[in-house]
C-alpha cells in the first residue's frame, strides 16, 4: 500500500462529544472487567470512533498502511450503521479504485482525497457518531445531552 500525506484538518479536533464519550468509556470498562463481549452496537460505536479519531488526528493513512481495503469496509459497514451512508458512499469509492489500481501513486491519490472528504464531513459525523451513541442502550449519559455543534 502507497504511503499517504498526512491530512490537516481546518481547525483542531474537540474530539467526540460527551455522550459518545461516556458510550465509549462503558464498553471500555465493561471490557477491561470482563463482563461478557461487546455487542454489534457496541463494536460499531468502537470502530467508528477509531476511524474518524484517527483521520481528524492525521493517523489515517498510517491505519490504512496495511490491509487497507479490509480495514475501510469494516469502516463502510460502521458507517453505514449509524447511518451515515454519503460518507460510507464515499468510502465505498476509495475502495473500488484501490481494487481497481496496481499503482501506489493512484493508491496515494485516492486515499487522500478520501481523507480530505472524511475531514470535511467531520462536524457532521461527529453529531451522527454521537446520535448513535446516544442510543446504545447501555449509555450512562443523559439521553438529552446537548451535541456541541449540533
Amino acid at each position: 500500500m502507497a504511503k499517504v500525506p498526512r491530512g490537516r484538518p481546518t481547525a483542531p479536533w474537540a474530539g467526540h462529544h460527551p455522550v459518545t464519550r461516556a458510550a465509549l468509556e462503558s464498553i471500555l470498562l465493561r471490557a477491561v472487567a470482563g463482563q461478557g463481549q461487546a455487542s454489534l452496537k457496541e463494536r460499531v460505536l468502537a470502530s467508528i470512533c477509531e476511524f474518524r479519531a484517527l483521520t481528524a488526528n492525521g493517523g489515517l493513512g498510517r491505519f490504512l498502511a496495511t490491509a487497507a481495503i479490509r480495514k475501510l469496509g469494516e469502516a463502510r459497514f460502521a458507517l453505514n450503521e449509524i447511518g451515515a451512508m454519503d460518507v460510507a458512499a464515499q468510502v465505498s469509492t476509495a475502495i473500488t479504485g484501490l481494487q481497481r489500481t496496481n499503482s501506489a501513486r493512484r493508491e496515494a491519490e485516492l486515499l487522500r482525497k478520501l481523507e480530505q472528504d472524511l475531514l470535511a464531513a467531520g462536524g457532521k459525523l461527529d453529531t451522527m457518531i454521537a446520535a448513535y451513541a446516544a442510543r446504545m442502550p447501555d449509555n450512562p449519559a443523559p439521553r438529552r445531552a446537548p451535541l456541541r455543534g449540533a
